[in-house]
């Protein structure tokens, strides 16, 4: 059962003329093969950097909200790694 691909939606966006330059120097030069390649390279490293920001933002929290009880076992694991780290 293989399954369609969805096809890319289309969208309309606005651009500084400076920022149309670029994008069309680039794919003149080859760099990119159509403006839309552009922006969706452009968005693929903005989800990209939004997911990584949220897994930042989930790991800061969890350590943030450690109970006392989690900060010692941490702490206890912590010191068992490093005495076995110098053991190696």
């Amino acid at each position: 059962m293989g399954g369609r691909a969805k096809a890319n939606a289309k969208i309309s966006v606005t651009v500084r003329p400076e920022t149309l330059d670029r994008i069309d120097r680039g794919v003149r030069g080859k760099r990119w093969p159509s403006r839309s390649a552009v922006v969706q390279a452009a968005l693929d490293d903005w989800a990209s950097r939004d997911r990584e920001r949220a897994g930042d933002a989930e790991i800061e929290a969890y350590y943030l909200n450690r109970t006392p009880a989690e900060v010692a076992d941490d702490d206890e694991w912590s010191s068992f790694a490093d005495g076995e780290f110098v053991a190696l």
